[in-house]
């Protein structure tokens, strides 16, 4: 028995020590006999080694161990679990001695950076938000403000595909060994149609927004024939049309003052030509403009709608170009090239009107007016030092200047009695800038940004009226005058730096100082002055003060379905003896569920520090720019909007949307304020209420606002016959204490409908026809319609704010359009009619009551009947 124990026993041992091991090799295959509730990771990890009696090693270093995880209850074994508590982290997960797991940070692979410019092969001008995809691992990146892109690629051979809108893509081999610095050249593809575009077009979710190609607006009628960034951004649903002669535009329930526009990156206050005749941007200057109008950057703030970023040519490295435009409105001229070779570059554009030569005969005829005066010019330059290939300093300025007016004397005769009335009214307004720009690649990871800029605005608006009134008995003379001017200078001081993290991660920071400077006066007399110029002012109502903010942002493509946007912006604003500080988060998320359909959300809060107070009543509009102050609390606005867009049958492009926005400490005139209050002459009179500088402070409200709508485009694309349909839902309220007995009111400019049709048919290669119609809701004023007895006569009230509606506006517009482009010289024209079928649109309207009949009277003043138009242009 003995002889064989000494078998046995060394057996037992090492079956007992072989049962040991594999109880080692298998505690991750431990059964799971308990239901887990969602935890943080590190909770989950806690409950784990004590259900299952291990330890776990890891550092909180690689593993966040604050995520929250969620169980199924199909979780079997404990190897399960922890693939459901460590999802989508970068670990590995060992076993070791004494029932020890071990969480290990994987390996990351070894990446190096492609970095570098995308430019036009023609002019090596940088191309803004061009495309860069990784053919290996679908990678992709969008080229910024400047053309600069860095790409995170793995080492090897891959095929680098860069695209841009209007340009011929191109496939490029690259063999990746170690950090690689190269440009991109794209050709502008002349053969293809402007307004074709295959599939969904990407929108860039590291800004938000979508490029305004300034090529590609050609092929639209416009205003007197002239193509214009602002005519895009109206045809989108959402922006609102404006009145005839207004410039801007209105988006999503905001005011034309709640846009952020952004001019070689300083912001304006003023960047319409007077009527509407088109925006102070000169098309062949600009290389870039993108739109957003929701899921704001956190790089911008200060306004509350929408932001609108344009930006120069830096001018073409290679050969001298330039173009000279004529049209009905005036003559336009450009020209741009290198100064020494390519290290210095230069871009010039000029533009003036003449239509105080010839036209305001014309307009004052068909508008039944004495005198119409019409006349602005824009003058803009960029000189750039490419200092290096990877550093290049800039220098823009811009001048320009608007004016308006008009006059009109109406007489009356009765039997026995004769009634004048004269009116006389003008608006003149203009901005000056200077703008330094420095940027810099720092290494193989950052891109610096420095900007410094002044900017100096000015408008001023004048309204008079003078009433003369005789009969057998007595004679009555009244007069009244409203005078408005806004100046403001601003000083700007902002970096941006670009940190391209990880392949699929991407931050940008950066910090800034703007020091304002505002000068608003207001004034109302019952007598004219007939003296011109700065006439009302009567001391210093200049206020001072100044903005800092630093933001961050993050975007993060986790794969080529899903990107991510989310940035934070931290604003302190500072008033005489107040302070203001603001955080605004933002949040834009896109999700491409297939090839052709894409779903959107964005969630963003603005703030805004500078008021646009606007005259509620009727008469010339007489808005005011003026500062946030210690009594007047800055704007702010949360906005959540939702988006779909889907491309099919290989031809149309449609897009719904949905969006809803709260905004608080809107200001407006208090309603015994009103600038014109009901009728300029009534019995009620029109007592003065603005005496000095400073009285508009002293009669304004702050309210909050709300304002949703529904949107629809749908655009086909393909073939000789190419249309577009925009149409907007939209509502926009107000509610004051003190206004209108605390209720809610329709917005000035709310309008409940706003559609947009163009249809273009190509002739041939060389010409297209284009046709638009615009149709929106008119706009809403203040109006005193309701008469009461008093002793001595009638007293007329308003009966709410905002109670009365202009006609709805619309017209029609046609034009035939042609280019035709040589070696050495382009031309290219349209000609045209605008208003096709004469819809007066009135500019503002105003009562009056005409003693000589009795009657109450509605005067409208309209600035552009049916008028013809014709323009040429030449490229060389």
């Amino acid at each position: 028995m003995l002889k064989y124990l000494r078998f046995i026993i060394p057996l037992l041992f090492c079956l007992s020590a072989n049962v040991s091991l594999s109880g080692q090799e298998t505690v991750l295959s431990l059964p799971n006999l308990k239901k887990y509730s969602s935890s943080t990771v590190k909770e989950a990890l806690q409950n784990l080694a004590a259900d299952f009696k291990v330890v776990f090693s890891y550092s909180s270093n690689y593993i966040d161990v604050d995520r929250t995880i969620y169980f199924t209850g199909k979780e079997r074994t404990l190897e399960q679990l922890l693939e459901r508590v460590l999802d989508g982290q970068s670990v590995n997960v060992q076993e070791g001695k004494q029932r020890r797991i071990l969480l290990i940070p994987l390996e990351e692979p070894e990446w190096y950076t492609l970095k570098g410019y995308v430019v036009d092969k023609q002019s090596g001008e940088p191309l803004i938000g061009a495309i860069l995809r990784d053919a290996n691992t679908q990678n992709g990146i969008f080229t910024n403000e400047q053309g600069y892109f860095s790409l995170k690629l793995e080492p090897g051979e891959t095929i680098i595909n860069v695209s841009y809108l209007g340009y011929l893509s191109t496939r490029s081999v690259v063999n990746i060994s170690k950090d690689h610095f190269r440009n991109f050249e794209l050709t502008f593809n002349n053969e293809l149609n402007p307004i074709v575009i295959h599939g969904l077009v990407p929108n860039n979710p590291n800004t938000g927004g979508s490029p305004i190609p300034i090529k590609f607006t050609d092929h639209k009628p416009t205003l007197f024939g002239k193509k214009d960034i602002f005519l895009n951004i109206r045809t989108e649903p959402g922006i609102l049309s404006p009145n005839e002669g207004t410039g801007g535009y209105f988006v999503r329930g905001g005011n034309f003052d709640q846009n952020l526009v952004l001019f070689e990156n300083v912001p304006m206050y003023e960047v319409g030509h007077v009527g509407g005749l088109s925006s102070i941007f000169i098309d062949d200057a600009i290389q870039n403009a993108e739109f957003h109008k929701e899921g704001f950057p956190a790089r911008y703030g200060g306004r509350l709608s929408s932001v609108l970023n344009v930006q120069l040519k830096d001018g073409n490295k290679i050969k001298h170009k330039g173009s000279i435009g004529i049209g009905v409105l005036g003559v336009q001229a450009s020209l741009d090239g290198p100064l020494f070779e390519d290290i210095v570059t230069f871009n010039i554009a000029g533009r003036t009107s003449w239509l105080d030569i010839y036209a305001n005969d014309l307009f004052s005829r068909l508008l039944d007016n004495d005198r119409t005066g019409i006349n602005y010019f824009d003058a803009n330059s960029k000189i750039v030092f490419n200092l290096s290939s990877t550093s290049k300093l800039s220098l823009s300025t811009y001048n320009g200047n608007d004016g308006f007016a008009f006059s009109k004397i109406n007489d009356f005769q009765g039997e026995s009695s004769d009634f004048n009335l004269s009116e006389s009214n003008s608006l003149i307004w203009g901005n000056r800038l200077v703008s330094l720009n420095f940027s810099q690649v720092v290494g193989d990871q950052l891109f610096a940004n420095v900007h410094l800029s002044r900017l100096n605005y000015k408008s001023q608006s004048r309204g008079s009226y003078v009433f003369s009134y005789e009969d057998t008995l007595t004679v009555n003379n009244q007069e009244f005058e409203v005078w408005a001017f806004s100046g403001i200078k601003d000083l700007n001081i902002k970096t941006n730096l670009d940190y391209y993290w990880r392949k699929n991660l991407k931050l940008k920071f950066g910090l800034g100082w703007t020091s304002h400077e505002y000068n608003p006066t207001i004034q109302q007399r019952d007598e004219l002055d007939l003296r011109v110029g700065n006439i009302y002012f009567e001391g210093d109502s200049s206020t001072f003060s100044s903005e800092s903010f630093a933001y961050i942002e993050a975007n993060w493509q986790p794969d080529t379905t899903v990107a991510v946007y989310g940035g934070v912006r931290l604003n302190d604003y500072r008033v005489r003896s107040k302070n203001y500080l603001s955080l605004e988060p933002r949040l834009s998320i896109h999700y491409n569920y297939s090839k052709n359909h894409r779903l959107e959300f964005s969630y963003t809060k603005m703030s805004q520090f500078v008021h646009l107070l606007v005259n509620p009543g009727t008469g010339l509009p007489s808005d005011l720019w003026v500062p946030s102050t210690e009594n007047i609390k800055p704007e702010i606005a949360h906005q959540i909007s939702f988006g779909s867009s889907s491309f099919f049958f290989d031809q149309f492009n449609l897009y719904a949307g949905a969006y809803y926005k709260k905004m608080y400490n809107l200001l407006e005139y208090r309603e015994e304020a009103d600038i014109y209050y009901g009728i300029i002459n009534g019995s009620d009179g029109n007592e003065p209420v603005f005496n000095t500088t400073n009285d508009w402070e002293e009669n304004v409200l702050p309210g909050i606002g709300e304002a949703a709508g529904l949107e629809f485009k749908i655009t086909k694309n393909e073939g000789r016959l190419k249309w577009e349909l925009a149409y907007t839902l939209a509502s926009s309220k107000r509610q004051f204490e003190g206004i209108n007995d605390g209720k809610k009111y329709p917005h000035k400019y709310d309008r409940r409908h706003d559609f947009f049709a163009m249809l273009n048919f190509d002739l041939n290669d060389y010409f297209n026809i284009a046709t638009s119609w615009t149709y929106s809701s008119g706009s809403n004023f203040s109006l005193a319609i309701e008469n009461f007895p008093i002793p001595g006569g009638d007293a007329r009230e308003l009966t709410g704010r905002n109670n009365y509606r202009l006609p709805n506006y619309h017209h029609l517009d046609i034009g035939l359009n042609w280019n035709r482009q040589y070696e050495m010289y382009g031309f290219s024209g349209s000609i045209g009619v605008y208003n096709v079928y004469n819809r007066f649109n009135p500019f503002y309207v105003y009562l009056y009551d005409n003693p000589a009949n009795k009657q109450t009277e509605v005067t409208g003043v309209g600035l552009f009947p049916i008028l013809p138009y014709l323009t040429f242009k030449i490229n060389f």
